[in-house]
Formats: C-alpha cells, sequence, structure tokens
C-alpha cells in the first residue's frame, strides 16, 4: 500500500512541466512561488502537529534539513528553467538520473555495496543520458543548454534524497517538509535575485500555476516522497519517479501546444535511461533474496 502511495505521488509530479509551460513567468520565479506556497501551508500545520518535534532537534538535524532544503531550490531553479529549452520528454528523462546519481552518492559517501551488475545498470542509464544531453530537442540551439541544466537539476534532487534519508528518520513529515520548503524557496529567491528576476512581475495565471505546482505536485507530490523516504529505501523513491517522463510526455503532447512526440535519438536515450535503472532496481531487489 505504501508503494502504491508513492506512484500516485509520481502521478501527481507528472504535471509539474505542464503548469509551467503553462505560465510565463521564468523558471527562478516559479520555483520560489512553488515552494513559498508550499511553505506556507506546511509551517503552520508543522507547528500545531509537531511542534514537540521542533523542540527537540538537534543542530545537526537543522543543518541537514536546511541543506536538504537548499539542493530541492535548486533543483526546481535548474528543472524549470531547462522546460525553455529543451523537450519535456528529455528534461524529466535527465533529472530521473536521480535514480542513478542515488546509489552512486550512496557508494561514494556512505560506502554502500553495488556490485557489478548494478555498476553495469548505473553505466547503461549514464550511456543514455550522454545520449539525451546531446541531443537536439526543444528550441534550436539550446537543446543541449536546456538538457544540461536537466541533468544538475537532476544532480540536485538526488543530494536532496540522500539527505532527506538521513533526516526522515527521527524527523516527522510535516516538521521536515515545512523546513526543506522554506529553504527551498529562500534559496530560488536568491536564485531571482542573482539572475535579475523580480517576483512581483507576474500574471494570475503564474500566480495560479504557482498555487497548482505548490497544491498538486508539491504536497500530493513531493511530500508523499519524503513521507515514504521513512519506509521506503531512497533508491526505490528514486526509481519509481522513473514513470514520471511517461506521464509527463503524454500529458505535454495533450495539453502543451505544439509539444511532439520525441524524436528517435531523445527516444534511445530516454530508454537506455529508463532500461538502466530499472535493470538497477531489479539487481537491487534480487540481492535482497539472496
Amino acid at each position: 500500500m505504501k508503494k502504491f502511495i508513492v506512484i500516485l505521488g509520481v502521478i501527481a509530479v507528472s504535471f509539474s512541466s505542464i503548469f509551467v509551460l503553462m505560465s510565463s513567468a521564468s523558471g527562478f520565479v516559479m520555483a520560489f512561488y512553488r515552494m513559498a506556497f508550499s511553505a506556507i501551508a506546511m509551517i503552520p500545520i508543522a507547528l500545531i502537529k509537531d511542534f514537540g518535534v521542533i523542540k527537540k532537534m538537534t543542530g545537526k538535524e537543522w543543518l541537514l534539513s536546511v541543506l536538504s532544503g537548499v539542493f530541492l531550490g535548486a533543483h526546481f531553479a535548474l528543472y524549470f528553467t531547462s522546460l525553455s529549452y529543451t523537450s519535456v520528454t528529455a528534461c524529466t528523462c535527465l533529472i530521473d538520473m536521480e535514480a542513478v546519481f542515488v546509489p552512486v552518492i550512496m557508494s561514494v559517501f556512505f560506502r554502500a555495496r553495488q556490485g557489478f551488475k548494478r555498476w553495469i545498470a548505473i553505466a547503461v542509464a549514464l550511456g543514455g543520458a550522454l545520449v539525451l544531453t546531446f541531443s537536439r530537442s526543444g528550441a534550436e540551439g539550446f537543446g543541449m543548454l536546456g538538457n544540461i541544466l536537466a541533468l544538475l537539476a537532476g544532480l540536485s534532487v538526488s543530494v536532496y534524497t540522500v539527505l532527506g534519508n538521513i533526516c526522515r528518520r527521527d524527523i516527522s513529515t510535516a516538521v521536515y517538509t515545512a523546513i526543506v520548503y522554506t529553504s527551498a524557496s529562500v534559496t530560488a529567491l536568491i536564485a531571482c535575485l542573482c539572475a535579475g528576476e523580480s517576483i512581483f512581475d507576474v500574471t494570475g495565471g503564474d500566480i495560479l500555476a504557482g498555487l497548482a505546482l505548490a497544491g498538486v505536485c508539491t504536497l500530493l507530490g513531493h511530500s508523499v516522497f519524503s513521507w515514504g523516504l521513512k519506509y521506503e529505501s531512497p533508491v526505490f523513491i528514486s526509481t519509481v519517479k522513473l514513470l514520471e517522463p511517461v506521464f509527463a510526455t503524454a500529458l505535454a503532447v495533450i495539453i502543451i501546444k505544439g509539444e511532439r512526440l520525441p524524436g528517435l535519438q531523445t527516444f534511445i536515450g530516454a530508454a537506455l535511461v529508463i532500461a538502466g535503472t530499472v535493470f538497477y532496481s531489479l539487481c537491487k531487489e534480487k540481492s535482497r533474496h539472496k
């Protein structure tokens, strides 16, 4: 049942690229509004429901939670900006390289053993990422830029997932997400200021898109992932997100005018990314039963 709830969360986050493409504001600005609205929703819940948890938090837990939010804010700023330059398919697949980045991070920093088969799977997924990165998806002459931004967004959310797995061992979902969303909104705001973007130069449609991003994609999506990190491994959470490119591409083709099905090179790269990460997940499950 818990795994099914996480899958529903993937469906919710699949609307993220749709809401961003329907807005007229920059990616940095939309990242700020998504995180700001999410923080506004979660802070009162955390204070009322789990104030005792907040009082018991250590300095290390605060630091890791805030740092997790910084990487989440960077993820959304990079992700939303990349959508202006590349296709939804390439963008979401490269971001879902998180399923490969997470085990690599776990191996390097936490000495988690992967095994030969898992490294082969990681190599296949990385090969697919390279094919996607150099594919001509999206805006003419800017596809590679968008792909690189999406890849960096995937790396950022991978660090967020690993840190979240540590924080969620002793911190409630409400408290953790309230801290993370607040620090993520501050990070996105700093990105706006550095890029010279005004958070006030928005339309009513942009505000509605920000509310939809917060309500549907964050509270019903990413919050579910944060909840799931207490019961499932970070590798499972990142792997199941591979369903997002499928849902997001279908929604974009149906809803967004001008969005087309991916070309051959994009399709090949996406297929390699998904095949590599699924193979990794299968190797992981087999190892647990030995």
